[in-house]
């Protein structure tokens, strides 16, 4: 059953609650990011923006049995997606860029 809010008193924007979800919640989100990315930093960026993103929707966060952890993992995947691609957007750019000759150096 899905309803809505992020539980714990996150809906209503207790932050204390909000630290309590990520003491929970981290490591599962931060391994299922780490799973879909190559790079650790990366993973953990995704999984900042997964819980910005619980805290700045969290009047409309579906929970499965009470829980926030599906709507958050579904989250950190759409985030690692992106950062993917991104990726692949910046290292095409660098690859047409052009490359400047490097100057002799003066032997002195």
């Amino acid at each position: 059953m899905t309803t809505p809010g992020c539980g714990l008193g996150c809906a209503k924007g207790d932050e204390f609650a909000l630290a309590a979800l990520f003491d929970r919640y981290e490591g599962r989100v931060f391994r299922d990011a780490s799973r879909l990315l190559t790079h650790r930093e990366d993973a953990k960026d995704a999984v900042t923006v997964a819980f910005f993103e619980l805290r700045r929707k969290r009047a409309s966060v579906g929970l499965v049995e009470g829980s926030p952890l599906p709507w958050l993992l579904n989250t950190v995947a759409h985030c690692a997606r992106n950062l993917e691609r991104s990726g692949r957007r910046y290292r095409a750019l660098l690859d047409r860029a052009p490359v400047a000759e490097s100057a002799a150096v003066p032997v002195a």
